[in-house]
């Protein structure tokens, strides 16, 4: 027996003393009460100072068992006089108390009870009346026929016909009208009905609307602690690695395999903001255009579809070139050669550049098309925009963007072809372009050291990269989007309905 009891009591302090283990007996008292509880045969024994004793029972198999008269002395009374008014008992629904029903519905519960109560009243009425009805339709059609063997030229027949036509329509003038009075009752009840099933609804959807806000809440505080405790970690994670702040690596060397995170949409853009330490990501869905930029707290948020924020931009973006970066989004705006930068934090447009005679609406996109023309990148060094133009005649274009204004620094022509190129990232300054968007794996087939002013061009197995998770699998990548975290030094990309993350190994310092 799986039972909860709620003793309600007035008292300051409670003792509680712990018989034999072999009784399994429990005795708790206070000042008014004492409770023998009997954990052997699930009973509990009370006895009280004259004080009402109430007694809620949250078991839907319990019992509460009124007191006989010689077991009075222990349960309702005991030497010093009083008495006990009773017991009262809620068994239980299997719902905890804190969810019981309300006082409106139970008020409601019993007013549909007493109008179901009168509807079958008046019915009964109605039928005895219809019973009535047709007896005294009998009684004409008798009256009618004795009146048929009478003399035709009597007196007596002429009056006998009168008082019959009259009792009939007295009495059924009579019935008819508590036939009506009956009916008004009955509609009035109706009424009253859907009155009260009008309030129960209202107060139903009141009652749902309350445990949203509840589950809302919970969501709230689970949402803070985990944030608490993450914070709390990133804090001691920063102090071990505060040395490495602005670090900016060598080459890189080589990309680890990656892991994935599912997501609900087939395509989209990853970001996160490699200015500041924090597990916040931003995700936008690829569509021809999208105004729409959602906010998380963490990654796991986003396989959940814990939305911690939304903005809707006052402009469109497209491609997937977007990135995050010193609270601000970068992304190429729709239809145009522009970069905007949006500040998330004023929520307002915060600088716009365009670039001139830049390829855009699938001119010179990535292999995977997207309109993927303008791609944004972050690194060691800031942010870069990678492009090519007419005057490029298609290759690679790469652009030092000063982050607070977006002025052009410094561009660098390169020699390779963004159309014959998967993806890019930018790691201290140097390109790297990988052979293929699909292929498992793939391989970087180009880089460009932006210092030294170096191109080259690589064979198959220079730095190889998975390009998805389960590479070498019937299934081909589809990276989308390729961005490098310089803080985590780890790769984002996203492919077939997956955010998967790729960490990035560099060559030791000589």
């Amino acid at each position: 027996m799986q039972s909860a009891l709620l003793i309600l009591a007035l008292t300051t302090s409670v003792q509680t003393k712990k018989l034999k283990a072999d009784h399994k007996e429990t005795q708790i008292s206070n000042d008014i009460c004492e409770y023998d509880i009997d954990l052997k045969r699930n009973t509990l024994r009370a006895k009280c100072q004259g004080q009402p004793l109430g007694v809620n029972v949250y078991a839907s198999n319990a019992q509460v068992m009124s007191p006989s008269p010689q077991q009075g002395a222990d349960t309702g009374t005991d030497g010093r006089g009083g008495s006990s008014p009773g017991h009262s008992y809620n068994a239980w629904s299997g719902v905890p108390p804190t969810s019981f029903a309300s006082e409106s519905h139970l008020n409601i519960t019993a007013s549909l009870a007493a109008m179901r109560q009168g509807l079958g009243v008046h019915k009964s009425a109605i039928s005895n009346i219809s019973t009535l009805l047709s007896r005294g339709d009998n009684d004409l059609r008798s009256d009618l026929q004795a009146l048929r063997g009478l003399a035709p030229n009597d007196a007596a027949v002429r009056e006998s016909i009168i008082a019959t036509m009259r009792n009939q329509y007295n009495f059924m003038r009579t019935a008819i009208l508590a036939h009506n009075a009956e009916l008004s009752q009955v509609l009035g009840l109706l009424d009253s009905l859907l009155t009260l099933t009008s309030n129960w609804l209202e107060t139903a959807h009141q009652s749902q609307q309350k445990l949203l806000q509840e589950v809302a809440h919970i969501n709230r505080t689970m949402l803070a602690m985990r944030t608490t405790f993450s914070n709390s970690i990133r804090r001691r994670h920063r102090k071990k690695g505060s040395s490495r702040k602005d670090h900016c690596p060598n080459a890189v060397s080589a990309i680890g395999g990656g892991k994935p995170l599912s997501v609900p949409w087939e395509q989209g853009v990853v970001m996160t903001d490699a200015a500041h330490a924090s597990d916040r990501t931003w995700v936008m869905k690829v569509d021809e255009e999208t105004d729409q930029l959602l906010q998380y707290d963490s990654h796991v948020d986003i396989q959940y579809g814990l939305v911690s924020r939304y903005f809707s931009l006052p402009f469109y973006c497209e491609g997937t070139g977007h990135v995050v970066y010193r609270n601000a989004l970068f992304c190429h705006k729709a239809g145009t050669r522009t970069v905007a930068k949006y500040n998330l934090k004023k929520m307002a447009i915060a600088a716009e550049v365009e670039l001139s005679s830049a390829g855009v609406a699938n001119t010179y996109p990535y292999q995977f098309g997207l309109k993927s023309d303008i791609d944004l990148a972050v690194d060691e060094q800031g942010l870069w925009v990678i492009y090519s133009t007419e005057d490029s005649a298609g290759k690679i274009v790469i652009s030092k963007l000063n982050p607070h204004s977006l002025v052009l620094e410094k561009t660098w022509l390169t020699s390779f072809p963004k159309k014959f190129v998967g993806n890019t990232f930018m790691v201290c300054g140097v390109l790297y372009a990988t052979n293929s968007f699909k292929d498992t794996p793939t391989f970087v087939r180009y880089t460009y050291d932006t210092s030294s002013l170096q191109g080259a061009i690589h064979d198959a197995g220079h730095i190889i990269f998975n390009n998805a998770v389960m590479f070498n699998s019937s299934q081909q990548a589809s990276s989308i989007m390729l961005d490098y975290n310089p803080k985590e030094h780890r790769l984002y990309s996203w492919s077939n309905a997956q955010i998967q993350t790729f960490p990035v190994y560099f060559k030791r310092k000589e």
